[in-house]
């Protein structure tokens, strides 16, 4: 398990079209075989516009086009799909880089095949109207909604931090996104940090109750493909594939953005009014770069410095587990970090 060990909380609950011949090289394999003599990919997903192009890929036949079957299991949060993967029932998860970072610092092994989308603003505080927090210093007493582990407890770290207030200083609660949205809306917690479409959702379901706080920049999501190394360095191929469908994605999406939105509206559990306008947030290239090495070397000094990990744990070598083979295949160009 890959959860940090000193976590204060005072509850825990259970979040037009191109061929693929046109845009990759040919020994990858790809063929218009029948999808029953498929390889299968078992993958985790969540309702999470970030998750876009994984969206568009089953949507439009990108990953049969480019020669593998997915099959999904939608859970509510990346950190979830983490823990079914772990656990051997999925083949790929699909968090941010909180929770692997968490996972690899108390020594899990793990192999992160790609970034497959990323938004600089994408953890943001949600407040009530009734509670009387105008900035980040009036946190001082307040009940804070976020999720152990995740990206939500970096960006309310990083608010908490802003206005000088300790964490001793609030109740910490720790729920789940669905949670949270309800918690905030009958008044259980005073603030919480989420994502979309969590935040639309507690704006519309708080009535005037509930308000996002634009403008803090907590926090720049960085979503990732995260398998078991077993799984990744038998199935190097099969995750070219993959991933070569994501490639596909992401160029259609640039040249279909209406249908794109529709399809991320719906796998996201969105209205697609909600999401156009934010949509643009969202950057779904796929890679291995040097920024998301720094990701993690930001967010291990976060933990050390919030004591979240076990005493004197040293800083890994994140580059250690990325495993760049299948991304080598599908996009040699996305692969620039320093190895």
């Amino acid at each position: 398990m890959y959860r940090p060990n000193h976590l204060r909380t005072t509850r825990r609950t259970a979040l037009g079209l191109f061929t693929a011949a046109s845009f990759f090289p040919l020994e990858l394999g790809v063929r218009s075989a029948a999808a029953d003599d498929l390889p299968v990919v078992n993958l985790g997903t969540q309702p999470y516009p970030g998750e876009g192009n994984l969206f568009v890929a089953a949507a439009k036949g990108f990953f049969e086009k480019a020669g593998v079957k997915v099959a999904e299991k939608k859970l509510p949060s990346g950190r979830l799909t983490m823990d079914a993967m772990m656990s051997g029932s999925l083949d790929i998860a699909t968090p941010v880089e909180t929770g692997p970072m968490f996972a690899i610092a108390n020594g899990t092994n793990l192999a992160i095949l790609a970034q497959i989308s990323t938004n600089p603003d994408e953890v943001k505080p949600l407040v009530r109207a009734d509670a009387g927090v105008k900035s980040s210093k009036d946190l001082a007493g307040k009940r804070l909604g976020y999720g152990a582990g995740s990206s939500n407890q970096f960006a309310m770290y990083n608010w908490l931090k802003a206005g000088g207030v300790p964490a001793s200083a609030v109740t910490l609660v720790n729920l789940q996104p669905a949670d949270l949205v309800t918690a905030l809306v009958n008044g259980t917690i005073d603030v919480g940090f989420t994502w979309e479409p969590f935040l639309t959702a507690a704006v519309q379901k708080g009535a005037g109750k509930v308000l996002v706080v634009e403008g803090q920049h907590l926090y720049q999501s960085r979503l990732l493909l995260v398998a078991r190394p077993d799984w990744a360095k038998s199935h190097v191929d099969v995750a070219a594939k993959f991933l070569q469908a994501l490639v596909m994605a992401d160029s259609w999406m640039k040249a279909n953005r209406p249908e794109a939105v529709k399809i991320t509206a719906e796998g996201s559990s969105m209205a697609q009014k909600d999401l156009d306008p934010i949509f643009d947030r969202w950057s779904f290239e796929v890679e291995l770069s040097n920024a998301l090495v720094k990701a993690f070397d930001d967010q291990f000094a976060w933990a050390s410095e919030a004591k979240l990990l076990h005493a004197g744990v040293a800083k890994p070598d994140f580059r250690k587990s990325f495993y760049p083979a299948a991304l080598e295949k599908a996009r040699p160009a996305g692969v620039t970090y320093n190895k």
